[in-house]
């Protein structure tokens, strides 16, 4: 069993991500684009895709054999597409910043991915501006605020579980909320 991917999708991502930083440090080692040669860049090309074959392959494949031995994990190599970008445009500039990805351990990425997914159903909830939840009183507080906050929080649930999701929990939630709000209503006076 692997994360999420095969071993040969695996190494399709570890390939790509190690032409680009072959690339990208061909590029950052011809000072970029302020004084690129395609000389130069094609004579260095080979020189790098071998030399960072050797060290970023080896390197990465060696977090996966660690995290698999020692601690019984299930880990394998993804790549970061903006990672990936960000690489290529530093290299652009004469410089190297490299991002290209990383191991994922699966049990540790899903603890987190879970973790951050309540965290933000609950967050999301309870900015409802339906008494007695907070977004209530940030609401009466601050429009502005309250606003920006939900905005955020809209797009990061978005990003994380797709728009459609997001929509249908903010109409459960809308009804769970108002359904709570009259019961509080209700109880409290």
């Amino acid at each position: 069993m692997r994360y999420l991917i095969s071993r040969n999708e695996e190494l399709k991502e570890i390939l790509v991500a190690d032409l680009v930083l072959s690339i990208a440090f061909d590029l950052a080692f011809n000072n970029g684009m302020f004084s690129f040669n395609i000389f130069l860049f094609l004579y260095f090309l080979p020189i790098f895709i071998i030399s960072t074959t050797l060290t970023f392959v080896l390197h990465e494949l060696m977090h996966r054999e660690v995290a698999q031995r020692f601690f019984g994990a299930i880990a394998a190599f993804r790549y970061s597409e903006q990672g990936l970008a960000f690489t290529f445009l530093s290299s652009l500039f004469g410089f190297f910043i490299g991002l290209p990805g990383a191991f994922k351990l699966d049990y540790i990425q899903n603890m987190i991915n879970i973790t951050l997914y309540i965290s933000l159903i609950l967050a999301f909830f309870n900015m409802l501006p339906i008494y007695p939840l907070d977004g209530s009183k940030i609401f009466r507080w601050n429009k502005f605020v309250y606003l920006f906050f939900l905005v955020f929080l809209f797009l990061n649930m978005s990003y994380i579980i797709g728009l459609g999701l997001t929509i249908a929990y903010l109409i459960i939630m809308l009804f769970f909320a108002l359904f709570s709000s009259i019961l509080a209503r209700a109880i409290l006076i």
